[in-house]
């Protein structure tokens, strides 16, 4: 699969095509660990609870050619991994479709003694949130008697599966656990709601046309954005019988909502590696 780089300005490099490539078998992507915390007891343990902390992979990765355009390729490569760690906004290291977020923290030059036109850079790749992601977006449009009737037939090859039954539909998260997302909700509506396997998202606030809310899990933030890009703080808002940060299970899940307004919802899948090709 292919490798690369994409730092927070959305600037990218290819680390598996010549001229930089990276040292896949030695840079420990497929690695993982589990801290346990568990309780001893006369024989053996309890297990309390299994977490995480943060990770640092090391990658050796090799710029060749002559001198000249090998110099620009380090100075860019140098450029693009260090702008993440002066503004403190993550890169993103993809290998597929899927990535995790970090920095480079660390770099060491090494030269070869049989490969003259070559030089490595080792560098240390600190992932404060050591899970791999995979985002899987769905749209569902805004629900007219005309919709309502017609079979939707999307230009896009977006992996679900969902069937008219008025104003519900059917998503299918396909990975093996429940899934973070992050939703957003187009104006204009009141009150919006959103019900994904019977579990009720609502946030209590209006939403004009030309605006859009978002619920993100990740770091369970709510927020309307309003047309002049201004973000207004929704939180306190939020519906507090049912929590809007409740992750989507596993498998097929029924969907529905007023049909009023138009939504799209991106699924996180994470995982401790990259899947296997």
């Amino acid at each position: 699969m292919e490798i690369y780089y994409k730092n927070s300005n959305n600037e990218t490099m290819v680390l598996t095509q010549y001229p930089v490539r990276l040292k896949q078998k030695t840079a420990g992507i497929y690695s993982y660990e589990w801290e346990v915390d568990a309780t001893e007891l006369g024989t053996g343990s309890r297990v309390n609870a299994f977490e995480k902390k943060a990770k640092e992979y090391e990658m050796t990765v090799d710029f060749s050619g002559a001198r000249g355009s090998r110099a620009e390729l380090l100075q860019e490569f140098y450029e693009l991994v260090d702008y993440d760690v002066i503004h403190k906004s993550p890169g993103r290291l993809y290998v597929g479709e899927q990535y995790v977020e970090g920095y480079v923290i660390a770099s060491e030059s090494q030269n070869y003694e049989d490969r003259y036109r070559t030089v490595g850079k080792i560098c240390t790749f600190y992932v404060p949130y050591p899970f791999w992601m995979e985002e899987k977006t769905y749209s569902f449009p805004i629900q007219d008697k005309e919709t309502e009737s017609d079979f939707l037939d999307f230009p896009y090859d977006f992996p679900y599966d969902f069937t008219i039954r008025g104003t519900g539909m059917v998503l299918q998260n396909e990975h093996y656990i429940e899934s973070g997302f992050r939703m957003i909700i187009y104006g204009p509506c009141v009150n919006p709601y959103v019900t994904i396997g019977g579990h009720l998202y609502r946030v209590n606030t209006t939403v004009d046309s030309r605006e859009y809310l978002v619920i993100e899990t990740k770091n369970n933030l709510v927020y309307r954005v309003k047309n002049t890009g201004e973000k207004v703080n929704e939180f306190n808002n939020r519906e507090k019988s049912e929590s809007v940060f409740e992750k989507i299970p596993p498998g097929q899940q029924t969907v529905s909502w007023p049909g009023t307004f138009g939504w799209d919802i991106t699924l996180y899948n994470e995982r401790s590696e990259p899947k296997w090709s």
